[in-house]
């Protein structure tokens, strides 16, 4: 990995081709070679050098037939030529492990299931004849202490007693709940009523052996010779799970690995059963988390390491500790084998940033370099860069380093036959929207997106993540309280989407069931102290286990942390509390929030060993938080705990403004710091380094080093203020030193302070009224240089009414293979010939998708001659590219929609504006019946063209000398 700064400027303009997005392709039509040729050579001139090969819904050639191998291997082939990479996806269509459905049709055992709960009270003495489903897993029997409490210690096994689907029993005095527990084939993620969808049990190891047999050996038996150059990984997606799981292996590995039988607590999962509870439901948990690792995730990340690829993926809604107990039990555990672990973001808004803190913390945590996400599915058609930006600069400055697009798309089609898929949301045009894709009118754009995210990728990939926080994963305090019964959390029939407070969203519970209040209390803290600017890495009791103490700081692989923060843990493995103590004995600070620990995973509540630590650490006044103790509790509610926490931490930087966000990365020879706004509009900022150094700035949007930074020194801090574009991010490298020369603060815009025979100059450019003017640091003195004449800027706005036509369409076969009536996007009346700023849907124009030519004559005065302009074009719908008097000026995907003219002259100039919109005008026509919601969009989104007033802005440049 580079670690020097040199390095870091020579790679930044273009970096390698491994930074580029790894968009989902979605193969899903009659697949042809020559089609899926072109496509390829589409992305590689857009800058997109890799892609997951990715069988859809609407998939005509047969997945694994002689002509889905055929394709593979077009595929292969035009990336060798191209130099591409190409990612193997491991399922037809999703999630994996089915095989297409081969898998779960092989066995009944391969097939995921569930448990659920029949139960019925009794009053003894009796005796019950009462129906045993053939289902049936378990059969039992306990004293009744309440509502949803049973004696845990009396517990009776029913089982013995069961006879062609019946048993009797004579009840003992007393009341009682008779408990049968069954399996049945599990539900899919969103409660599919059962059997409509078969998914694999990935517990099961001779079906993941199935599986891979099917998918793996396939592709290495065809492609082995080019695994790891020109295929570099297999994505994962989404691996299927029910809850509570069982399957065929569980029963047994419980017994292997607890030493009794797992039908002896299974009551205690639906029912509080004494202070054993929670070691039962621990106990659980941990098995079919490690039955799932087992089977699935470390016998793919091992064959894949073993053949020389990386395998990436992610879980199914890894968005808290509730989900990651529903879905695959223990998110580190079983991303930990992916080589590339992920999470995905499939939705518009912005998610919280402990869930890209997931993946991020998972690869630190165990030596890996990438951690990935798929995102923008499900934004609509009308999603544009913008937007696009926005999301991908959240997901990186919480970790994220590589992004998966989901998804360019093979074909929209709704012409061609679909055929049925083994499951689907969509099919084509409408599964998961938006492609961003050659459909899209802004597609020559691309490069745009596909640059920064590759320099932004690339930068966040060097050196060393640095961060204040260590939050501890308490997933297994989540797992001890995890009650089946309790209202939204019973069995499979809860949904998953509906957890109070909101599952994508801190939601700061301070009240509620106990695995509720550890779960808000975990989100909270994490997106609390991201909130303030402050950087965690989740960690988890392997991890800690294997962590050391340096200097009084946590230290974790190659990072260190001030603090060790555990969020509401109510129960814990004992070995993890030893250890915790021990580095609290070594001088590491610990920040318990909300509750202390009190019981153990081994032993279940009230553990003695575990009161004896906390004693030890805490003392026996918890709330009296002295900090030489460096043992603090912080309890009241959110804002008290984050308030408590952020006394304890030193910030590696601060800046003034909200919604602006950093992460810091240590080179060798140089500290990085990468900013990014979340703000919609531009914002000047002042970002205080806590340390001393010569800063540099780059550009992740241009790849370039913009003039010569503008900071000064304070105490022992390095001041940076900087302007920011909406949403838009920058990086500071900070150099060991201290510059003697050095300009501390500028009206001109993008300065370079140059050394000079006999002196030094400030050049720049000037955009406001007045005398430009420097002010200076040399040699420990502060000097102010201002120019003799002030300047007067000049403004003109130009005319609203425009010379207007229609680019034609591209003349290639494939590009019109799926754009199906590009008719209804031209009126009857054809394109009007002229048209005035405002969106051009609104002007008779709206089911047209594509490049549209604004042309105009601006005539300019003598007092424009030889000046340097901005052309400011406003409100743009989606994506300009200018010419002045024939001459490519630039192109903006994004705001602000600004173009740097260099030099005009007065008199006559040819302005020409090419403006390209998205595919959602073509998509409200040509689907205008459609009940789907990806057919129909809000006026905003679909306005296209010149929304605003187009202003030429006079400035001038400006050399001020410096003696």
């Amino acid at each position: 990995m580079t670690q020097t700064y040199r390095d870091l400027i020579d790679h930044i303009a273009r970096p390698p081709l491994e930074y580029a997005p790894v968009p989902f392709w979605f193969l899903n039509e009659v697949l042809e070679p020559e089609r899926l040729a072109w496509q390829m050579r589409q992305m590689h001139a857009q800058h997109v050098d890799a892609a997951v090969l990715h069988p859809r819904p609407g998939l005509v050639t047969e997945y694994l037939s002689p002509d889905f191998w055929r394709a593979i291997e077009a595929c292969l082939t035009t990336a060798q030529e191209l130099g591409m990479r190409v990612w193997l996806y491991d399922e037809y269509p999703w999630a994996s492990g089915i095989a297409a459905g081969q898998v779960p049709d092989a066995s009944p055992d391969y097939v995921m299931k569930n448990m659920d709960l029949l139960a019925n009270d009794v009053v003894g003495p009796t005796t019950i004849t009462w129906p045993y489903p053939q289902q049936g897993v378990g059969l039992s029997a306990a004293p009744l202490l309440g509502a949803n409490e049973i004696d845990g210690q009396r517990i009776i096994d029913l089982q013995p007693l069961a006879r062609d689907g019946r048993f009797t029993w004579q009840v003992p005095e007393g009341s009682w709940r008779v408990m049968a527990v069954i399996a049945r084939n599990g539900l899919t993620t969103f409660d599919d009523p059962y059997g409509m969808q078969r998914w694999a049990d990935l517990t099961n190891v001779d079906g993941v052996e199935l599986f891979m047999r099917l998918t793996h050996e396939q592709y290495k038996a065809r492609y082995g010779e080019l695994f790891g150059n020109t295929i570099w990984s297999i994505f994962t997606d989404e691996p299927p799970s029910t809850f509570p799981a069982w399957g065929t292996y569980i029963p047994k590995r419980f017994r292997e690995i607890k030493g009794y039988e797992l039908t002896d607590i299974l009551p205690l999962l639906w029912y509080d059963g004494g202070p054993q509870t929670a070691r039962a439901r621990y106990d659980y948990f941990d098995v079919v988390a490690q039955c799932y690792e087992e089977a699935f995730f470390r016998r793919t990340g091992e064959w894949c390491s073993a053949n020389g690829l990386d395998l990436g993926g992610h879980l199914l809604l890894e968005e808290n500790l509730i989900l990651n107990t529903r879905f695959m039990t223990h998110a580190f555990r079983q991303l930990r084998h992916l080589q590339i672990p992920g999470v995905d973001w499939i939705f518009p808004g912005r998610f919280a940033a402990y869930v890209p803190k997931l993946a991020a913390s998972i690869a630190h945590c165990y030596g890996r370099e990438r951690a990935l996400c798929e995102t923008f599915a499900l934004a609509g058609w009308h999603a544009n860069m913008q937007w696009m930006r926005w999301q991908t600069q959240w997901q990186f400055v919480n970790g994220v380093d590589l992004l998966v697009p989901h998804a360019f798309f093979y074909s929209i089609s709704d012409t061609v036959p679909i055929p049925p898929a083994p499951d689907n949301i969509g099919y084509r045009w409408y599964d998961c929207p938006p492609s961003m894709f050659y459909q899209q009118p802004y597609w020559r754009h691309y490069h745009c997106f596909a640059d920064l995210t590759a320099r932004s990728s690339y930068l966040l990939t060097r050196g060393t993540h640095v961060a204040e926080a260590a939050v501890f994963y308490p997933i297994n305090s989540v797992w001890a309280d995890f009650n089946l019964s309790d209202g939204w959390l019973r069995g499979v029939h809860a949904n998953t989407l509906e957890v109070p407070g909101g599952w994508i969203h801190p939601d700061k519970l301070a009240e509620g069931p106990a695995t509720v209040v550890t779960d808000s209390c975990y989100r909270a803290v994490i997106d609390g102290l991201r909130d303030h600017n402050l950087d965690v890495d989740i960690v988890d009791d392997d991890t800690l286990r294997g962590a050391s103490a340096a200097d009084g700081r946590l230290l974790v692989r190659d990072e260190t942390f001030q603090v060790l923060i555990l969020p509401a843990v109510r129960t814990i493995q004992l070995a993890t509390l030893e250890y915790i103590a021990k580095l609290w004995r070594d001088g590491v600070t610990l920040v318990a929030l909300r509750s202390l620990p009190q019981g153990s995973c081994e032993h279940g509540a009230d553990d003695p060993a575990i009161a004896a630590l906390v004693r030890e650490i805490w003392g026996e006044d918890p709330v009296n938080n002295d900090p030489a103790r460096r043992a603090l509790f912080f309890d009241g509610g959110f804002e008290p705990e984050l308030a408590g926490v952020m006394s304890t931490l030193e910030p590696a930087l601060t800046i003034d403004t909200p919604e602006v966000y950093s992460q810091h990365r240590r080179l060798e020879d140089c500290e990085l710091y990468y900013i990014a706004s979340m703000r919609p509009e531009a914002c000047r900022i002042e970002v205080r380094l806590n340390a001393i150094g010569i800063p540099e700035l780059i550009d992740p949007q241009s790849g370039v080093l913009p003039g010569s930074p503008v900071y000064r020194y304070e105490s022992d801090q390095t001041v940076v203020p900087l302007q920011l574009e909406p949403y838009g991010s920058i990086c500071i490298v900070l150099r060991p030193g201290r510059a003697e020369t050095h300009i501390t603060a500028t009206n001109l815009s993008t300065p370079r302070f140059v050394e000079m025979p006999g002196g030094w100059q400030v050049q720049g450019t000037q955009t406001s009224a007045g005398k430009a003017w420097a002010e200076l640091a040399m040699h420990g003195k502060t000097e102010h240089v201002q120019d003799t004449e002030p300047f007067a800027p000049g403004e003109l706005v130009l005319a609203d009414e425009w010379c207007f036509e229609v680019l034609p369409e591209p003349q290639d076969t494939f590009w019109h293979a799926d754009l199906d009536q590009l008719e209804l996007m031209i009126p009857e009346g054809g394109v009007p010939t002229h048209m005035r700023t405002g969106s051009w849907a609104e002007q008779g124009l709206p089911g047209f998708s594509g490049i549209a030519r604004y042309t105009q004559t601006v005539e300019l005065g003598a007092e424009w001659e030889g000046q340097p302009c901005t052309l400011d074009l406003g409100e743009v719908g989606i994506a300009a590219q200018v010419y002045w008097n024939g001459e490519l000026v630039g192109e903006r995907v994004w705001a602000p929609y600004t173009f740097q003219i260099d030099t005009v002259h007065a008199g006559s100039n040819t302005l020409v504006i090419e403006v390209a919109n998205t595919l959602a005008n073509y998509i409200s026509v040509r689907h205008a019946d459609s009940k789907l919601q990806w057919a129909h969009f809000t006026p905003d989104q679909l306005a296209s063209g010149l929304l605003s007033p187009v202003r030429l802005l006079r400035q001038r440049r400006v050399v001020l000398q410096v003696h």
